[in-house]
């Protein structure tokens, strides 16, 4: 996990597009705003041995980490991060880290 966090290079560079532009921003506008073709991110990202959807996915757990830990709820996170529903998240959160949403809160306090 720390690996992922630290990430350096072009994959930071997208964490970054994606932190400022929303985790539900598509790989074409974070390509345009890093000022690279489509098929030119993919292949920096694939040299750095990740992808666009595993940053994506990555982005979106720690977001939901970090607010889970300042007490939002499943409902304001699920929104802000893009789910359909409440529900999605929480199955979302559960697979990434092994706990529900509630559960992670609790043990953060």
């Amino acid at each position: 996990m720390q690996r992922r966090r630290d990430r350096q290079g072009i994959a930071a560079r997208v964490r970054a597009a994606l932190l400022t532009q929303g985790v539900t921003a598509s790989q074409d506008q974070i390509a345009a705003q890093l000022r690279l073709s489509v098929r030119t991110l993919r292949r920096r990202l694939d040299a750095e041995d990740t992808s666009f959807r595993e940053l994506t996915t990555e982005t979106r757990q720690l977001l939901a980490e970090e607010l889970l830990t300042i007490g939002t709820t499943v409902e304001d996170i699920a929104q802000r991060l893009g789910y359909a529903d409440a529900s999605s998240f929480t199955h979302a959160f559960t697979r990434w880290t092994g706990t529900t949403p509630g559960r992670f809160a609790r043990a953060r306090h």
